[in-house]
């Protein structure tokens, strides 16, 4: 296993990298399944990252339900229309996605424009915010 060798830098130099997130990195560079010590060391660090960046807005589950009401109030108003229907597939689809998945500053990125086009539906301009949203899930750039 790559994770024995001896860490290079550091405090701990010289000691093994075995349950370490520098040992997971060494196994997944060599294209090895990382042993259950390095694994256990990276799940934790990637819990405490994520721990002091926050929470998300709402808690989990939280954002699908609030695109339900959403979508259910502008219905109400009468500013969706059938031609509308991929356009809050999307947005629904997304606020699930969100819920998933809080940490992907990319889909956060995609239903926030979500968001504002579903909030444009019904204005003159709405349909190109719409059109350009559903343009960016065909776009083979990302």
């Amino acid at each position: 296993m790559t994770c024995t060798a001896p860490l290079t830098r550091g405090p701990s130099e010289g000691l093994p990298a075995t349950g370490t997130t520098a040992g997971f990195q060494r196994h997944r560079r060599a294209g090895e399944r990382p042993c259950p010590l390095c694994s256990r060391a990276n799940r934790d660090a990637t819990r405490r990252a994520r721990a002091r960046v926050g929470s998300p807005p709402l808690g989990p589950g939280e954002q699908a339900a609030a695109a339900a009401r959403t979508v259910a109030e502008l219905r109400r108003q009468g500013r969706l229309e059938p031609v509308d229907a991929a356009l809050v597939a999307a947005f629904l689809g997304l606020a699930e996605a969100v819920d998933a998945n809080p940490w992907a500053a990319p889909l956060w990125r995609q239903y926030r424009d979500a968001t504002e086009a579903l909030g444009q539906a019904g204005a003159a301009d709405g349909r190109d915010a719409a059109r350009s949203l559903l343009a960016q899930f065909y776009d083979d750039t990302d």
